[in-house]
């Protein structure tokens, strides 16, 4: 999973593995606010989860390890 998250970022932000892996990508704004829509909806089809406004937090979504929690957490529900 991990891989294909940072696949999401590679492919749609242009962002290195090397900053995926250690930047909180967010607060770093490595991505720009439009761009966590489309994180967001690229997780939701790669995953075939759904994600909720209130799910849309840095606690969830602040770095790789957050992320991967995260659609693991949503993915077990």
């Amino acid at each position: 999973m991990k891989d294909e998250i940072i696949k999401i970022f590679i492919d749609r932000f242009g962002l290195d593995e090397s900053i995926v892996e250690k930047a909180n990508i967010i607060k770093d704004n490595y991505i720009s606010s439009i761009d966590v829509v489309t994180l967001i909806c690229e997780l939701e089809k790669k995953f075939e989860i759904s994600i909720t406004d209130n799910e849309i937090n840095e606690d969830n979504l602040g770095n790789l390890e957050k992320i991967e929690l995260f659609v693991n957490k949503k993915l077990n529900k």
